[in-house]
């Protein structure tokens, strides 16, 4: 495994609402590399806010898990979705709160170079067109 990948004083940073929202924060491969393996990631949000991490993955499915966030700052895990294509940050719509969108911040992210497989657990089917 890489060590942590971060960004000196600069953070990936972005604004993320529900699933239905088309500009919530995205990590993604270039198309030479295909999938990834993320194996941590620790993020910061704007208030403590439970949020969703969606994984495409390359059958064309969506590998999914939650995690409580802290605005102080959370490692987020990996255990489930190795070899996505991308990874999208959601804010789900919590009937509790009147936020529609939450700040959040990617602090370092850390790869792991050593799983050569796809997981596909707690997946849903493709879309149809």
């Amino acid at each position: 495994m890489l060590s942590g990948r971060t960004f000196g004083n600069k953070v990936i940073s972005g604004s993320c609402g529900d699933v239905s929202v088309n500009d919530n924060p995205v990590i993604s491969a270039g198309s030479e590399i295909g999938g990834f393996s993320i194996d941590s990631y620790h993020v910061s949000t704007e208030f403590d806010a439970r949020l969703e991490f969606h994984y495409g993955m390359p059958d064309g499915s969506t590998c999914k898990h939650s995690n409580q966030c802290s605005s102080k700052g959370t490692t987020i895990y990996n255990k489930q979705c190795g070899g996505a294509k991308t990874v999208k940050v959601v804010y789900p719509k919590d009937k509790g709160s009147k936020k529609k969108r939450c700040g959040v911040k990617i602090h370092t992210i850390s790869f792991d170079c050593n799983k050569h497989k796809t997981t596909t657990v707690k997946s849903t089917p493709p879309a149809t067109k």
